[in-house]
Protein backbone atom coordinates (compact mmCIF):
# COMPACT_ATOMS: atom_id res chain seq x y z
CA UNK A 1 0.00 0.00 0.00
CA UNK A 2 1.18 3.55 -0.68
CA UNK A 3 0.88 6.67 1.39
CA UNK A 4 -0.68 9.60 -0.40
CA UNK A 5 0.85 13.03 -0.05
CA UNK A 6 -1.11 15.06 2.46
CA UNK A 7 -2.70 12.00 4.07
CA UNK A 8 -0.09 11.09 6.63
CA UNK A 9 -0.91 11.19 10.32
CA UNK A 10 -4.08 10.79 12.28
CA UNK A 11 -7.50 11.94 11.11
CA UNK A 12 -7.98 15.59 11.93
CA UNK A 13 -4.34 16.55 11.47
CA UNK A 14 -4.48 17.91 7.91
CA UNK A 15 -6.79 20.85 7.22
CA UNK A 16 -7.54 21.94 3.68
CA UNK A 17 -6.50 25.28 2.27
CA UNK A 18 -10.19 26.05 1.62
CA UNK A 19 -11.09 25.86 5.31
CA UNK A 20 -13.73 28.42 6.16
CA UNK A 21 -15.31 28.64 2.71
CA UNK A 22 -19.11 28.51 3.02
CA UNK A 23 -20.67 25.85 0.79
CA UNK A 24 -24.38 25.28 0.09
CA UNK A 25 -25.80 21.91 1.15
CA UNK A 26 -26.43 20.98 -2.48
CA UNK A 27 -22.77 21.48 -3.38
CA UNK A 28 -21.13 19.91 -0.33
CA UNK A 29 -20.56 16.42 -1.78
CA UNK A 30 -18.91 17.77 -4.94
CA UNK A 31 -16.89 20.29 -2.94
CA UNK A 32 -15.75 17.52 -0.60
CA UNK A 33 -14.61 15.32 -3.51
CA UNK A 34 -12.73 18.24 -5.08
CA UNK A 35 -10.98 19.08 -1.81
CA UNK A 36 -9.88 15.47 -1.29
CA UNK A 37 -8.63 15.29 -4.89
CA UNK A 38 -6.72 18.55 -4.50
CA UNK A 39 -5.18 17.44 -1.23
CA UNK A 40 -4.12 13.95 -2.37
CA UNK A 41 -3.78 14.02 -6.15
CA UNK A 42 -6.35 11.23 -6.52
CA UNK A 43 -8.42 11.70 -9.70
CA UNK A 44 -12.02 12.88 -9.21
CA UNK A 45 -13.12 9.82 -11.16
CA UNK A 46 -11.72 7.60 -8.42
CA UNK A 47 -13.51 9.45 -5.59
CA UNK A 48 -17.09 9.06 -4.44
CA UNK A 49 -18.91 10.89 -1.66
CA UNK A 50 -22.06 10.03 0.25
CA UNK A 51 -24.92 12.44 0.81
CA UNK A 52 -24.37 15.07 3.52
CA UNK A 53 -25.43 14.11 7.05
CA UNK A 54 -26.55 17.11 9.12
CA UNK A 55 -26.01 17.13 12.88
CA UNK A 56 -26.14 19.54 15.78
CA UNK A 57 -22.53 20.67 15.18
CA UNK A 58 -22.64 20.84 11.40
CA UNK A 59 -22.57 18.49 8.44
CA UNK A 60 -20.34 15.53 7.65
CA UNK A 61 -19.76 13.68 4.41
CA UNK A 62 -18.06 10.30 4.19
CA UNK A 63 -16.30 9.43 0.96
CA UNK A 64 -14.20 6.66 -0.54
CA UNK A 65 -11.36 6.53 -3.05
CA UNK A 66 -9.50 3.90 -5.02
CA UNK A 67 -6.53 4.06 -7.33
CA UNK A 68 -7.06 2.67 -10.84
CA UNK A 69 -5.66 -0.81 -11.45
CA UNK A 70 -4.74 -1.19 -7.78
CA UNK A 71 -7.51 -2.78 -5.71
CA UNK A 72 -5.25 -2.76 -2.64
CA UNK A 73 -4.99 1.03 -2.56
CA UNK A 74 -8.29 2.40 -1.35
CA UNK A 75 -9.60 4.25 1.63
CA UNK A 76 -12.18 6.38 3.30
CA UNK A 77 -12.21 10.08 4.09
CA UNK A 78 -14.43 12.48 5.98
CA UNK A 79 -15.34 16.10 5.24
CA UNK A 80 -16.70 18.39 7.92
CA UNK A 81 -18.74 21.57 7.52
CA UNK A 82 -19.81 23.87 10.36
CA UNK A 83 -23.43 24.77 11.20
CA UNK A 84 -23.38 27.64 8.68
CA UNK A 85 -21.85 25.47 5.91
CA UNK A 86 -18.27 26.67 6.47
CA UNK A 87 -15.82 23.99 5.30
CA UNK A 88 -13.76 22.72 8.24
CA UNK A 89 -11.53 20.19 6.52
CA UNK A 90 -11.13 16.79 4.89
CA UNK A 91 -9.17 13.92 6.37
CA UNK A 92 -8.40 10.34 5.49
CA UNK A 93 -9.84 7.96 8.10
Amino acid sequence: MITLAGCQGSPGTNASVATGQVVSAGQMSDFCRAQFASKTGVSLGEISADNPVAGANGTTIRGTWTLPNDDDTAGTFLCRFGPTGAFQGVNQI
